[in-house]
């Protein structure tokens, strides 16, 4: 299938991210930017073409706002530009940025502890793979993106078993059978990878470190009964998200 890129950089407590809705999939695709240079863009163009590629759709088309550079950024994919007039935008992606920061104030407005700077960017995958989870407005069809994307429908037992924050008991691999230690590890749910397995990616609370599980406890546990309200975001090698931090700035 021929894709459409409607694309634009989305701002976040002042992180760039590349934003990119996929018509007429529908699909949102998102990169984490470490700068606004043309190479930084060029990177991220090309992950979002080569993850579009490895599931058979092809992007012919990129509408940007006329952002210096991206001129010679899509020139050097081989992509046709359409760039926006002036003091114009693209008004799909604007409209998808909107959602994507209302979902995300929702969900940081509710957790019980301050989030580490460091986690705000798998707090924004998050919530774009749950956008992508639902059917789309540019779409006729109630089939939604995610589901044309993977080729295959949502598993609500591994796709939808844990949420961004939550506090779980995740199994540790490898553990000698006969010893003492530690069978599971404190950790913060982040995303799901997106695989049949059902695998997530977490924060591990006692290193710091991020990393894969399979498996994790029996149930969700409350931070409220644990006492580690707080505790998350007082780590002090990260800084945390101040109460009512901007999103757009």
């Amino acid at each position: 299938m021929e894709l459409t890129l409607h694309s634009d950089i989305m701002f976040v407590h002042k992180e760039p991210y590349l934003i990119n809705v996929c018509t007429p999939l529908g699909l949102v695709v998102t990169k984490h930017l470490p700068g606004r240079t043309a190479s930084v863009l060029t990177e991220a163009f090309k992950a979002v073409l080569a993850q579009l590629q490895a599931r058979g759709f092809k992007a012919t088309l990129l509408l940007f706002d006329g952002e210096g550079g991206i001129g010679k950024v899509a020139s050097a994919l081989g992509l046709p530009f359409n760039p926006a007039g002036p003091q114009q935008h693209v008004p799909v992606v604007e409209a998808k940025i909107k959602v994507i920061k209302e979902r995300l104030r929702g969900i940081l407005c509710t957790l019980p502890y301050k989030l580490p700077l460091m986690l705000l960017r798998w707090c924004v995958d998050y919530v774009v793979t749950r956008i992508n989870m639902l059917p789309s407005s540019l779409r006729v069809d109630p089939t939604s993106p995610r589901e044309l994307f993977l080729g295959r429908k949502i598993n609500a037992k591994t796709d939808l078993r844990l949420c961004f924050g939550d506090f779980v008991q995740a199994r540790v691999p490898n553990v000698v059978s006969n010893s003492m230690e530690p069978r599971t590890q404190g950790c913060i749910a982040l995303n799901s990878k997106g695989n049949e397995q059902g695998t997530w990616m977490f924060y591990q609370l006692s290193t710091g470190a991020i990393g894969v599980r399979s498996r994790t406890g029996s149930s969700v546990i409350d931070f409220c009964t644990c006492g580690l309200i707080g505790s998350v975001g007082l780590a002090p090698k990260y800084s945390v998200l101040p109460s009512g931090a901007a999103l757009d700035t």
